[in-house]
């Protein structure tokens, strides 16, 4: 009797080495089993995804992965899946690439019973049974004198993975909701997130200089770190006016807005600041002209790139070219949140300079500016050119005093008048003085 039971202790103890157990979130809650993780990755073409719905962890050699929550089995795979998409699904989380068939391994069995449906055989040694599952709609049959099972505990070791040596966990196949948002686990800590404003340098992104006024097509590159808790949802591009912001451009991950991509496999959109480019390192990167989301070689670190055009139209504008934006000070804002709302908003001042500054209005006056009115010119912007309304020039006495107003189309530092010639010489004494007055609009 003491034999025995020693060999069944040995047998157990053995057993335990073989199926040893893998959470995703891990026992100290890290994360240190996530070798994938939600949203854009580094993935060659045909290998998977570019876009990772759902979490990739892994598991050394010979290792079950546990339940992350109890529930009743709806889904076991069948036989005709060739694709190592073999997957289990407990209570709305699916686990992807499960080992299957007949004799795949001696302890685990995802096959067809004798009424060709699918059963997941869980074997305690090669030769004792010690789970057979079904899915909960089946009729409820004895497998060998063992009780059939339709629901799983948390934490049961019900998953082994097929030859890719990891299982994939996610919410149903292209579901918008990370497997994190949905887990209990610690989340206090915020995306890092830099950024900085670069324009196209001959095919070179470079930094605009500190202290200089920008325009034109402004590339906001961002760079977001958030590999210690891999849980990033969304990152908001901002630009405010006097305390105000609104917003320019964002990538969700998750929810109802997400992030359009007519090719999830190939990370291509038909919008190009969505399109998941595979540059990898992070100095080519930085270098790029392109829009679009960079993923890097390490899970969690993203650089996200987006063009803004400061010199954008709006049919209602009174500015010169219709544009929307006037020249003067601007706040740039890039905010990173991840699943539990944690963010730092991220803000760079700078100064827009779009316009060209033009006259756009001479008046000329005896005297006094309310004296009689011997010239008008004024110049108005079609949106396409300048074009010159004037009256005919009246002349004025060599006694009078000459008032010039002239009115900028933006404010200017400086302006210099000049007086090209006179229709007759001015005698010593006269009346030859010439008073600006400046006034913007």
């Amino acid at each position: 009797m003491k034999n025995n039971i020693l060999f069944l202790l040995l047998l157990l103890f053995a057993t335990s080495l073989y199926s040893q157990r893998q959470s995703p979130l891990g026992g100290n809650n890290a994360l240190t089993g996530i070798i994938s993780d939600w949203g854009p990755r580094i993935m060659a073409q045909g290998d998977g995804s570019r876009f990772h719905m759902g979490f990739d962890y892994p598991r050394a050699a010979n290792e079950f992965a546990v339940t992350v929550e109890a529930g009743s089995i709806t889904y076991l795979s069948p036989a005709a899946r060739t694709d190592h998409l073999e997957n289990i699904v407990v209570n709305g989380w699916r686990y992807l690439h499960c080992l299957f068939g007949l004799s795949a391994d001696e302890l685990y069995e995802l096959r067809l019973d004798a009424q060709n449906r699918p059963v997941l055989i869980i074997r305690s040694n090669p030769t004792t049974i010690s789970h057979v599952y079904v899915q909960a709609d089946y009729p409820l049959p004895t497998y060998e004198d063992i009780n059939v099972e339709k629901t799983v505990g948390i934490g049961q070791n019900i998953f082994r993975p097929n030859t890719w040596n990891h299982l994939h966990l996610d919410r149903g196949y292209q579901v918008w909701v990370s497997p994190f948002s949905l887990l209990p686990r610690t989340d206090t800590q915020s995306p890092a997130n830099t950024f900085s404003l670069k324009h196209n340098n001959n095919g070179t992104a470079t930094e605009f200089p500190v202290n200089t006024p920008v325009y034109g097509n402004i590339i906001i590159e961002s760079e977001v770190d958030y590999e210690n808790e891999k849980d990033l949802d969304n990152v908001i591009l901002q630009l405010g006016i006097n305390n105000t912001f609104s917003e320019i451009f964002a990538w969700r991950y998750t929810g109802g807005n997400h992030m359009i991509l007519t090719n999830l496999s190939n990370g291509t959109s038909n919008t190009p600041a969505y399109n998941i480019r595979q540059t990898g390192l992070l100095a080519n990167i930085r270098t790029s002209v392109d829009e679009g989301v960079f993923p890097r070689t390490t899970p969690g670190l993203d650089v996200f790139k987006y063009i803004f055009n400061s010199k954008q139209t709006d049919p209602t504008s009174t500015l010169a070219s219709g544009l929307r934006y006037p020249d003067g000070e601007y706040t740039f804002r890039v905010t990173a949140t991840d699943l539990g709302g944690n963010s730092n908003p991220q803000n760079l001042v700078k100064t827009f300079d779009n316009l060209r500054p033009y006259i756009r209005k001479v008046e000329i006056r005896r005297n006094t500016a309310n004296g009689d009115e011997l010239y008008t010119g004024e110049w108005r912007w079609s949106g396409t050119a300048l074009t010159l309304s004037q009256q005919s020039p009246r002349a004025a006495t060599e006694n009078d005093d000459i008032w010039v107003k002239i009115t900028t189309s933006e404010p200017m530092t400086s302006l210099s008048l000049g007086v090209l010639a006179y229709a007759s010489t001015p005698e010593a004494g006269s009346g030859n003085k010439v008073r600006l007055s400046k006034t913007y609009l």
